[in-house]
Parts: C-alpha cells; sequence; structure tokens
C-alpha cells in the first residue's frame, strides 16, 4: 500500500514537473533573447529581471531535470556520492541565492521608486547595488560548500531517495541546522515580507506627487509585488513547519516537508518567466522582427 502511494506520488510529481517545466524554459529562452535585443536600453533595476530568468532557466535546466527524471525510474540518474554530494550543493546554493537576491531587491526597490537618481554617483552603484549582488551570488554558495562538501562529517547518500536524502550536518550539527534555517530560509523570507508591505504603504502616502511620478512608482512597486508573490506563496508554507521539524521534530512534520512541500520551492523559478512576460514591451515585435534603428531610445518595460 506504501509503495503504492509512494509510486503514485512520484508519477504526479513527475508530469506537474515536466508539464510546467518545458514551456517555462521556451518562454526563458525567448526572454534572454529579448533581453540581447534590447540591450542598450537596460538600466540598473532591470538587473533582477535578468538575473532572476537566467537563474531559473539554469536551475530547471540542472537541478529541476535531475528531480523530474528521479521521480521517471524512482531512482538517481548517477548513482555516485559525488554527484549526490554536488547536487545537493546546487540544489541548497541556487535556493540561497535566489532567496537573498529576491530579499535585497525588495530593500533595493524602495531606493528604485523614491531616490531615482541614487545610482548616478559611481561608488553608490558599486556600493548599493553591484556590491550587494555579489554577496547574494558568494554567500550561498561557499556556505553550503563549508557545509556540505568540505564538512569532515560522512554523508549517507541514499540512491532511491530524491537529492540522495540529506546531507549529513544535517543529522550531526543540530547548531548549524538552525542556523540555516533561520539566516539562509527565515530571515530571507521576512525581510521580502516585510520590505514589500513598507513598499506598498509608502507609495500608497505619496499620492500627492505629481500624476508621471506616481505612475513610476506604481509600475516599479507592482512588478517587484509580483516576484515577491512567489516567493512567500511557496516558500511560506515549507518556512512554517520547518519550524516544527527544526525545534519540535516529528515523522509527521518530516513526512509533509519531503513528500509535499519540497516540490513547492520548485514552482518558483518554473513560474518566474512567466510573471517576467507580462512586462516587457512590445515582446513578439522584439522577438520576432528585424531591430529598427531610431534616433531616442525603445521602451523596454511598460513604465
Amino acid at each position: 500500500m506504501v509503495e503504492n502511494t509512494i509510486s503514485l506520488l512520484y508519477t504526479v510529481k513527475f508530469w506537474f514537473l515536466l508539464i510546467l517545466s518545458v514551456p517555462s524554459v521556451s518562454c526563458s529562452i525567448s526572454i534572454i533573447i529579448y533581453f540581447c535585443r534590447q540591450k542598450r536600453t537596460i538600466s540598473h533595476h532591470h538587473h533582477l529581471t535578468l538575473v532572476l530568468v537566467i537563474l531559473s532557466l539554469l536551475q530547471i535546466t540542472t537541478d529541476i531535470l535531475f528531480s523530474i527524471l528521479f521521480y521517471r525510474q524512482g531512482r538517481v540518474i548517477i548513482t555516485s556520492a559525488a554527484f549526490c554530494t554536488w547536487w545537493n550543493w546546487w540544489e541548497y546554493s541556487l535556493n540561497g541565492f535566489l532567496l537573498f537576491i529576491m530579499a535585497w531587491s525588495s530593500v533595493q526597490r524602495h531606493m528604485f521608486v523614491f531616490r531615482n537618481a541614487f545610482l548616478a554617483i559611481r561608488w553608490q552603484r558599486i556600493v548599493f547595488h553591484f556590491f550587494p549582488f555579489v554577496i547574494a551570488c558568494a554567500y550561498p554558495f561557499l556556505f553550503y560548500l563549508s557545509v556540505i562538501i568540505l564538512n569532515k562529517c560522512e554523508n549517507q547518500w541514499d540512491f532511491n531517495v530524491v537529492l540522495c536524502s540529506v546531507p549529513c550536518f544535517m543529522i550531526e550539527e543540530p547548531v548549524m541546522v538552525t542556523y540555516d534555517f533561520v539566516v539562509n530560509i527565515v530571515f530571507p523570507i521576512m525581510m521580502i515580507t516585510i520590505a514589500n508591505i513598507c513598499l506598498v504603504f509608502r507609495v500608497v502616502r505619496k499620492r500627492q506627487y505629481r500624476q508621471t511620478t506616481l505612475r513610476r512608482q506604481r509600475k516599479l512597486t507592482l512588478q517587484l509585488l509580483c516576484f515577491s508573490t512567489l516567493f512567500i506563496i511557496f516558500w511560506f508554507p515549507l518556512t512554517i513547519n520547518g519550524l516544527f521539524v527544526t525545534f519540535l521534530p516529528s515523522s509527521f512534520s518530516m513526512d509533509i516537508q519531503t513528500n509535499y512541500l519540497f516540490i513547492l520551492v520548485y514552482m518558483v523559478p518554473i513560474l518566474i518567466p512567466f510573471v517576467v512576460l507580462p512586462n516587457l514591451s512590445n515582446f513578439i515585435k522584439t522577438l520576432f522582427h528585424k531591430q529598427q534603428r531610431s534616433v531616442g531610445p525603445s521602451p523596454f518595460f511598460q513604465n
């Protein structure tokens, strides 16, 4: 009975991820082509969109693809300890990168909305824009390198479990598990939530601004809210249940986390391209027609 339930669950997950991933990959590639053809019009507040789309494509074609193949055959595609170690490092690092880049961008969007020219000075661009992007990228990859690959504990991989089970530090190092959960998951999720709520309140209070400024504020706010909503909707259930798994562990909460909530994280990179697409102006024309020369800059986002 249990084996039949697991087999059915794997089949549902396989078709669910496959059906969503194929159009998502196509959409991501189309958006990247669009960006390449509009590269002269890319400004600083477009960088988040470009980074999210590239990361989404990368995660779908590697990490999520490995999971799809696992759910298809019920076994890890490459049965080696080296692959399992790399897969866990890659999975955790990509998720951490997405969370931290979204968390910082939620804070940074306040600057874009209310201080439009704050990146005009070179040192401000480095300190408040490029440097946080580098930190958001480097930190999760280096952290999980240290706790998964360079850790002295010995990983016990199971090739019949998605991701080959969990890294050994999650079993043998409870302090590090708590740190990982609080700092790398709870903190960025709360940062995304609070920053976006504050942004909405600030935009609503600025109605006395002239109409063109208000229109720009609303559009920049809406773009961020679309991204943030994805993270909050699909990460929040896992985060709440993760509190029980971390501080009040039980077989029931662990089963819910592993079999039902873990897959929700994949919805973020899969759905990101579909959230980006409606915000791109002249998408079809730019994608399928030759770009014409013009005196002024061409429109990029619908602002």
